[in-house]
């Protein structure tokens, strides 16, 4: 097999993995016990999270091809940050969906904000481009966390926000 297509298999296939994960967990958990709790005034209709979602694993896709593709310095590091926050998407949909544990998926939700930035600032320093592509997706993450512990006080699980 050709690095090429190596690299463009790794850029792929593992965002693909985690996206179906995910969308799998999260249909099944808002069709499931999440439709019977209290939302947010805010919350978005649920068309509009496949649409993020599509986004920003496209930018994922496209900014990991080019830190694979890149000898730069750091090239290890950033490599690190993205398969763990690959693995904390996971998790966080695994604990709120599946497991119907919010407060744990909040508590991993800010973990993967600190992921994310982390990682955003190791792609920038071996492609500008790489890094900004995944703006976005910190933006979201954020507001995702936000409904998370929004979530939270609104269906008196924690007292304080």
């Amino acid at each position: 097999m050709s690095n090429k297509l190596k690299n463009i298999l790794l850029s792929i296939v593992p965002v693909v993995i985690t996206g179906a994960i995910c969308s799998y967990l999260s249909r099944t958990g808002v069709a499931g016990w999440f439709s019977t709790m209290r939302e947010n005034s805010f919350m978005p209709p649920n068309y509009v999270f496949s649409v993020a979602w599509s986004i920003i694993y496209i930018c994922l896709m496209i900014s990991f091809y080019k830190i694979l593709r890149s000898n730069k310095t750091g090239k290890e590091s950033a490599i690190r940050l993205y398969w763990q926050q690959l693995i904390l998407q996971v998790l966080w949909c695994v604990t709120f969906f599946g497991m119907q544990l919010p407060l744990i998926g909040g508590l991993i939700i800010l973990w993967l904000i600190i992921t994310v930035f982390r990682m955003i600032r190791a792609f920038l320093k071996i492609s500008t481009f790489a890094g900004t592509l995944n703006y976005f997706y910190l933006l979201y993450i954020c507001f995702a966390a936000f409904l998370n512990w929004a979530f939270l006080y609104g269906n008196g699980l924690i007292k304080t926000f």
